[in-house]
């Protein structure tokens, strides 16, 4: 036998027994189900999935049953279901025809949609009366989680019309049209799907119910329609945007980026960490939302930054790259002249003072700070001072204490911001 031949009908069989065994112990059921066995139509949609018409008889309800499956874990499972049931009066032969409602019954809704306002009980028989129990939804939940459907229960008592027809009308942006329902044969159980992707915020609306005995709904029957306002609060999560994100800037004129960032309910504040790129990365602060990263001037190339945000549970982590090009005067790095001094002094003087020419790089203001520091390559130490002018240091080389020799230093001079430090020595003769 095919191999697909041989999966229809063990598909078959297992609808089969499950109709089976939701019978009544009545002969009389049983000869019906008998009646409407037979290989129910399938359409296989792929090796794993499957739609199967099933007719069924559990007195006093006949079903005729349209079924979505998947197979997974070496058994077929139901993921979706629509009916019609048609329930049966034996003492009287009276038929009345219910409609089952699913996700995919947005035609019936939609026809309901016009004509059903105002309550009505047109049709039906016994003071026919349907009652809502549940009489209002509010739901509050984080924006990354999805809340179950919401059941609605709506009973009734006396008869229902023949045939009774079902449906529901929604106003608003929370709540999805498309709402769905399981009948029994005293009340039914409507499903409100809040929609996907709702941004935080507060959504209301309302959901009318109707019952009718037409299929346009213009006869509504049993007090309906009954109305089930719902309010609907989406709180935020935590969340940093961009993850990455690139900042093109010449060389010398800086920069700016940004962090748009959104807290948790009763989190009022973040804590941010420059973990790489401090040097050129400053944040600023987080108002309305928006964290404000100064970029400083910088030397030419590709600079990587990272940034971390916490709420104080959770921490996110983006990146900042710094494309710096080199602008059309060029680009020059810390110079320094002369790289090498040669003060002379008698024995308890102080030598002429010797100048340092500075010029900071050329991503750099002209005043940006320099920093100076000495190391002294021999025991004696303390006999080089540096006086900061407006071109770059004076340098005086004091004898003071010093007997006649030879004494060396160095100076190392740095404007940080990427540039490279230069460094100047000092020989020392004192005669």
């Amino acid at each position: 036998m095919p191999p697909g031949k041989a999966e229809r009908l063990a598909a078959n069989d297992r609808f089969e027994a499950e109709c089976g065994m939701a019978l009544a112990d009545d002969p009389a059921d049983k000869a019906r189900h008998a009646a409407t066995r037979g290989s129910p139509p399938i359409a296989f949609g792929g090796p794993g999935a499957l739609m199967a018409v099933v007719k069924c008889v559990v007195s006093p309800r006949h079903l005729t049953d349209v079924l979505t499956l998947i197979q997974g874990h070496e058994r077929w499972q139901i993921i979706s279901r629509s009916f019609t049931m048609r329930f049966i009066d034996r003492s009287r032969r009276r038929w009345a025809a219910a409609l089952g409602l699913a996700a995919a019954l947005g035609a019936l809704l939609g026809a309901c949609g016009g004509n059903g306002g105002g309550a009505g009980d047109a049709g039906g028989g016994e003071a026919f009366r349907a009652t809502l129990q549940t009489t209002r939804v509010d739901l509050r939940y984080r924006e990354d989680q999805t809340p179950f459907p919401v059941p609605v229960v709506v009973t009734w008592s006396g008869t229902p019309p023949s045939p009774l027809f079902l449906g529901a009308q929604v106003s608003g942006t929370g709540i999805d049209p498309g709402v769905g329902a399981t009948l029994s044969a005293t009340e039914a159980e409507f499903r409100l799907v809040v929609r996907t992707g709702l941004a935080p915020g507060s959504y209301s609306g309302e959901v009318r119910l109707l019952a009718c005995s037409d299929a346009a709904c213009t006869r509504p029957v049993g007090g309906s329609p009954l109305v089930v306002p719902y309010t609907l609060t989406v709180t935020p999560m935590f969340r940093v945007s961009p993850v990455q994100q690139t900042v093109n800037a010449v060389s010398g004129q800086g920069g700016q980026a940004e962090l748009q960032i959104s807290l948790p309910e009763g989190v009022s504040t973040a804590q941010v960490t420059v973990l790489e790129g401090a040097d050129f990365m400053v944040p600023g602060t987080l108002a309305s939302g928006r964290l404000p990263i100064t970029l400083r001037p910088w030397r030419s190339g590709s600079w990587t930054g990272r940034v971390q945000v916490s709420d104080g549970t959770l921490s996110i982590s983006t990146f900042v790259h710094y494309l710096v090009v080199v602008g059309p005067g060029g680009e020059t790095n810390l110079t320094v002249n002369p790289l090498a001094l040669a003060p002379t002094a008698a024995a308890g003087a102080s030598a002429a003072p010797l100048a340092l020419t500075v010029q900071p790089p050329s991503w750099l203001p002209a005043d940006a700070p320099i920093q100076a520091s000495i190391t002294y390559l021999s025991a004696q130490t303390g006999w080089l001072q540096l006086t900061r002018t407006a071109t770059g240091f004076n340098v005086v080389a004091s004898a003071a204490g010093l007997p006649p020799g030879r004494y060396s230093a160095s100076i190392l001079l740095d404007a940080g911001n990427a540039s490279q430090p230069q460094q100047v020595g000092v020989t020392f003769d004192v005669l």
